[in-house]
């Protein structure tokens, strides 16, 4: 399940009963957005959690 959290950079994502939060950031010099995955206490999650956590977070924002 992904919560949009505010209106520009947030989402909360939830993926196998725990917490993540993306971080979206936007260069405009470059005309990229990237985003960052945190979980719940701001640590970064494994390379296979972040995986998943992106994989769902693009699905949502291709939708």
């Amino acid at each position: 399940m992904i919560t949009k959290l505010n209106r520009m950079t947030t989402y909360k994502v939830k993926l196998n009963g725990k917490n993540y939060f993306v971080y979206e950031k936007f260069d405009f010099t470059k005309n990229v957005c990237e985003a960052d995955v945190f979980m719940e206490n701001m640590q970064a999650p494994s390379d296979k959690e972040a995986i998943a956590v992106m994989n769902l977070y693009i699905e949502h924002k291709n939708s």
